[in-house]
């Protein structure tokens, strides 16, 4: 007779015959128990009180008594729904359309296998909103957003100019533009649209204007300048500028960026025109008035060679040069199979070392930080 022990992996303790044998009559009895009970569909219609079936109606589920959804559906083209619900008592809130113009209902006290639900919305109060983008060249446009969620977007014309119908409330109002630089402008408190109103944007713009110039003074085209993102409190906007995007410098070298007045722009760059993607960092105070900054590109030197005497096997190995000026760029040129390896660099003094960039522990391979001046 073979004797079996089993082991539990956290703490190798040997379960004996006799709570071997229980937990199979266990099992068995789980076996024999009725299964949980599954979600039972719950069906309704959303009309408008001329009875025009109303589509798109969010169908929201909260608990009874709580404000957390806990699931969601909408109503088809005929204003039908379809929701599953689980044993217990739940509350549904009805969400319209911003533009549908109709108010928000509600059913409290739905249990699972209710009888189909007739919901009527009643006409909402709705208001039409108006206003101007100055110099927008019809590139955004304004999001509403009322407090349950709900959105309604109305596109900038040519002119800069806005114009739309909302069911009157109080709402969160943004400008979002997409210029040469991506810009919301959110007004910090909610917007009252109770009545009809005109709500212009007046955000005063400033004009940098970077002139990129190589090492013997003569400007730069084509070079690319780029920028970070930034978040700052304006009068009664929040205003977030520069999540992508960048502009190329002119034949004159110069790039003209309008940026909001009052914005202190982190993390600006110039890469130079060619298939390198080298870059020269530089900062820009902060954007009180219109500013001119001038950026210099050293010229840049291809480099190339062999690296002799190393394992082919190894794999990361590269040579990593350190641009010996403050706030140096860092290039990391990795070999290939031959111990071959090439790329650019700014022509300058650097520092040098080939190290192993995920090899094993990350050591640092012979010459540690030699130096090393190229030019062209």
């Amino acid at each position: 007779m073979h004797r079996v022990s089993v082991f539990l992996r956290s703490n190798h303790r040997v379960v004996t015959r006799a709570t071997l044998a229980k937990i199979l009559m266990a099992g068995i009895a789980l076996q024999g128990s009725a299964p949980a009970s599954a979600d039972t569909p719950v069906t309704g219609t959303v009309t408008g009180t001329d009875g025009t079936a109303i589509r798109s109606v969010a169908v929201q589920v909260f608990n009874s008594g709580q404000t957390t959804e806990i699931s969601r559906t909408s109503t088809d083209s005929s204003g039908n729904f379809t929701v599953s619900l689980p044993s217990g008592t739940f509350d549904l809130r009805f969400l319209p359309s911003l533009w549908d113009r109709w108010d928000v209902n509600a059913v409290t006290g739905v249990t699972a296998g209710s009888s189909p639900l007739n919901v009527v919305l009643s006409p909402a109060r709705t208001i039409v909103v108006e206003g101007t983008v100055p110099n927008a060249d019809g590139t955004g446009y304004v999001s509403i957003v009322a407090p349950d969620g709900r959105l309604l977007n109305s596109q900038l014309d040519a002119n800069g100019h806005y114009s739309t119908g909302i069911v009157a409330g109080f709402y969160k109002v943004t400008l979002r533009t997409s210029g040469i630089s991506y810009q919301d402008t959110t007004f910090v408190d909610p917007v009252d649209l109770t009545q009809d109103r005109t709500l212009d944007f007046a955000v005063a713009k400033s004009t940098l204007t970077v002139t990129v110039t190589d090492s013997n003074g003569s400007p730069v085209k084509d070079a690319f300048v780029f920028w970070g993102q930034t978040t700052f409190t304006s009068g009664p906007y929040e205003i977030t500028y520069g999540r992508r995007n960048g502009v190329y410098t002119d034949v004159n070298g110069n790039a003209r960026i309008p940026v909001p007045t009052g914005a202190t722009v982190p993390n600006f760059n110039v890469r130079v025109p060619g298939p390198s993607t080298l870059f020269v960092p530089f900062t820009v105070p902060t954007m009180n008035s219109d500013q001119s900054v001038s950026v210099s590109v050293s010229a840049v030197v291809h480099l190339e060679g062999t690296v002799s005497g190393f394992d082919p096997n190894s794999t990361g190995l590269g040579l990593r040069f350190a641009h010996d000026v403050p706030n140096g760029d860092i290039q990391y040129f990795k070999l290939d199979s031959s111990g071959h390896y090439s790329g650019d660099l700014f022509a300058g003094s650097y520092k040098f070392s080939l190290n192993s960039d995920g090899a094993v522990n990350n050591w640092l391979l012979s010459f540690p930080y030699q130096s090393v001046q190229l030019t062209r």
